[in-house]
């Protein structure tokens, strides 16, 4: 992805760069919308699957099935990971 240059690198695969780019301020763009909302979407196309539950907007984690971290109430991002940790 990245090249070694003289003083510095030079990205060698530009389009998957601006791929992820695009990707990450989708997401961004998506998450913020949830959290003007003050909720997030329930999923309604299928994207429940082993257990988990999918908002339908920012795809962020509603439920899961080893009860890590999901949404904030209020649309929020994902919460802290409240499980403990076992020894």
């Amino acid at each position: 992805m990245w090249e070694r240059r003289d003083g510095g690198y030079l990205i060698v695969a530009d389009e998957m760069v601006k791929v992820a780019i695009d990707f990450h301020e989708r997401t961004g763009r998506q998450v913020a919308a949830c959290a003007r909302r003050g909720e997030h979407l329930p999923s309604g196309n299928g994207r429940e699957s082993g257990g988990w539950v999918i908002c339908g907007n920012c795809d962020i984690p509603l439920e899961r099935p080893d009860g890590g971290p999901v949404a904030l109430s209020g649309g929020g991002p994902l919460g802290p990971d409240l499980r403990q940790e076992e020894s």
